[in-house]
């Protein structure tokens, strides 16, 4: 790390690659149970490949990825730049190279003042230590002093808006309150460059709103933000310039609506149609699985023509027993307008996974749209996701297309799809108590 920046630049990236050999353990400190299991198991490999005459060295090729292979990028002081792309694209990765939690297999990188990141939620927090104590933690791993952390303290907890469990384990903080409080931690303590990685999926609309203009904030105070979303809109309401990374290489940098146009155009339908969602930190009764698009024979679809029908499932999972629970997918435009909302009837579920499918007739405007997940039990909201998927409607003519097309929040689809349990999952009456006499 430098600390002068030539030409006002704050990150270089330089012929970056990074391999890594598919299954291949990551941990360093393992049991002697566990080394004498897996020298055996290579042993067992080595004699059998022996045996078949399997070509060694075809067996390693197979067994290698290249996450980054010749990624060049330059983002100057002071630019809020995105990075967008399918997933596996190697964005995380990147993230994880400029902030030192990996190494480059090959290739440099030149970071011009202090790095703060956002990784994931709640990265870098220790769940036996209160709120309080992790704000001082990470701190003091940026580098601060203690007088400078207490300086931005009370800054810190107003913004996360957990001041009534500071001083609790952030292990019994729900994935919302885990979530305010990493953000706030990350973009108040002062990093020159601030590295965001899908952050902003969870939590509740109105906090995403806040952090967004608290990254263009730091954006104005001089600072360099590069955030990584699958949330288009957000991308483009933030970010100046937009790198679109694909199987490990960055193939395209330039303002961030034409990057997004291009993205937009080459995703491969089958990918778009069927996405797994990110899962959420801290105690959960369940999460979101995957979000598939459909045509009306439940084939994999995510090209649309004006007034086709089709539907959408979402798979999801409890881990707990739990009564009146609702399934909703709220439809936005990639400038965050919400079109419709589907929810599903009041079901009660045991732990397990589960889906629902939804019937979809509404002739929405030609356009891309992502979509909101939300999941609720007894009224309570226990997961959400912001911005996920994609579905293209393109224009068609025909007289059999209505002239009515619905826009924002016209419709909100009640009672509209059957909760079903996947997997055998036990039924709620299963493993709930019977009810006192």
């Amino acid at each position: 790390m430098s600390s002068s920046a030539p030409n006002g630049t704050a990150i270089q990236v330089v012929n970056l690659g990074k391999i890594y050999r598919i299954g291949e353990r990551i941990d360093t400190h393992q049991t002697l149970r566990e080394t004498m299991t897996r020298t055996l198991a290579v042993a067992a490999k080595r004699w059998k490949g022996a045996n078949t005459r399997q070509p060694e060295d075809h067996n390693r090729r197979e067994q290698t990825i290249w996450a980054l292979r010749d990624v060049s990028l330059e983002v100057r002081s002071g630019e809020v730049m995105g990075l967008i792309g399918p997933n596996g694209a190697g964005k995380s990765t990147l993230l994880k190279i400029l902030t030192g939690i990996t190494k480059p297999t090959e290739g440099e990188i030149r970071l011009y003042g202090q790095v703060g990141a956002l990784l994931e939620v709640g990265t870098g927090f220790h769940p036996e230590l209160t709120g309080q104590e992790n704000i001082l933690l990470n701190g003091a791993i940026l580098g601060m002093t203690r007088r400078d952390i207490l300086r931005k303290y009370d800054e810190i907890v107003a913004f996360s808006e957990v001041e009534q469990f500071i001083n609790t384990p952030v292990k019994h903080y729900s994935s919302g309150m885990y979530m305010r409080l990493a953000f706030s931690v990350a973009a108040h303590l002062d990093p020159e460059i601030l590295l965001v990685d899908e952050v902003l999926a969870v939590g509740d609309a109105a906090f995403q709103k806040k952090c967004l203009h608290k990254m263009e904030s730091v954006a104005g105070e001089g600072r360099t933000v590069v955030f990584v979303s699958h949330n288009l809109a957000a991308v483009q309401s933030l970010c100046h310039r937009t790198t679109l990374l694909q199987r490990g290489k960055a193939v395209a940098v330039g303002p961030t609506e034409e990057i997004i146009t291009r993205y937009l155009g080459e995703i491969v339908p089958s990918e778009a149609a069927d996405q797994w969602l990110p899962p959420v930190h801290g105690s959960s009764a369940g999460a979101g699985r995957r979000l598939l698009t459909q045509d009306r024979t439940g084939a994999l679809q995510a090209q649309f023509k004006l007034g086709q029908p089709w539907q959408m499932t979402l798979e999801f999972s409890t881990t707990s027993a739990l009564r009146d629970v609702v399934a909703a997918v709220q439809v936005i435009s990639l400038r965050g307008i919400s079109m419709t909302t589907f929810e599903s009837r009041p079901c009660d579920l045991g732990p397990g996974d589960h889906a629902v499918t939804f019937a979809c007739d509404l002739p929405l405007r030609p356009d891309h749209y992502q979509f909101n997940i939300f999941l609720f039990a007894g009224g309570r909201e226990f997961y959400q996701v912001q911005g996920v998927g994609h579905i293209e409607v393109s224009q068609v003519v025909s007289q059999d297309v209505p002239m009515r097309m619905f826009g924002q929040d016209v419709l909100a689809h009640t009672a509209q799809g059957e909760i079903r349990s996947l997997n055998g999952a036990a039924s709620f009456r299963d493993v709930m108590p019977a009810p006192s006499p």
